[in-house]
């Protein structure tokens, strides 16, 4: 009974190590097109470790009448439907979507692009500001439109601000193609189950 014990023991404390390791990356893009027109999209892909979000009314799919040629995502404000908000990614456990997630990649393209000031703002578990990855686009220009996309290459983002706004609290900017790595558990709730289950086991251990 002893080495089976003792055998559960290791095997617990491997994992709880393995949680708290780096992860291999596997890129999937996100592009939205299988959502009706209009739709709000919030927690369809949890299962890829992604949840959407937006400071206005909600993150929606759509061409936009026909704008553009297939799906985008667009944060709206309050009583407005065209201006865009600041849209948040937040990423979870794609296995337990109520648990904090984090990733080390994300790529968005940024469509419509008009004014100076666009980026991505990543932030870790705590809140605490990791880096962004900021449009080229330095000068305001209504009359020429182009797409960018930006890329965040960070160990440990939790979320990250999607700002189409210029910095001015409104923009028309799109976002589409999300592309994100491989999203993992957080690794203090990761460890933070394998202890458990190790002070589990030790509990019953001394009881026998």
């Amino acid at each position: 009974m002893k080495s089976s014990t003792s055998t559960i023991f290791r095997h617990l404390l491997f994992l709880a190590v393995l949680l708290t390791l780096p992860h291999a990356t596997a890129a999937t893009t996100i592009t939205f097109n299988e959502l009706a027109d209009g739709f709000s999209v919030t927690s369809q892909y949890q299962n890829l470790g992604v949840v959407f979000a937006s400071e206005g009314n909600g993150v929606y799919a759509s061409t936009f009448g026909q704008s553009f040629p297939t799906n985008v995502i667009i944060g709206t404000r309050p009583g407005q439907v065209t201006d865009s908000a600041l849209v948040e990614i937040l990423f979870v456990d794609p296995a337990h979507p109520s648990n904090p997630g984090i990733c080390n990649f994300l790529s968005v393209d940024f469509k419509d692009l008009q004014l100076a000031g666009n980026g991505m703002y990543a932030y870790d578990i705590n809140g605490n500001f990791l880096g962004s990855a900021l449009s080229t686009r330095t000068t305001d220009n209504l009359g020429s439109i182009i797409t960018e996309t930006l890329t965040l290459s960070i160990p440990g983002m939790h979320r990250v601000v999607l700002d189409g706004t210029g910095g001015r609290g409104q923009g028309d900017v799109a976002f589409d193609n999300v592309t994100i790595g491989t999203v993992v558990p957080e690794p203090a709730s990761g460890a933070a189950l394998g202890a458990s289950a190790l002070l589990l086991l030790l509990h019953r251990k001394r009881r026998e």
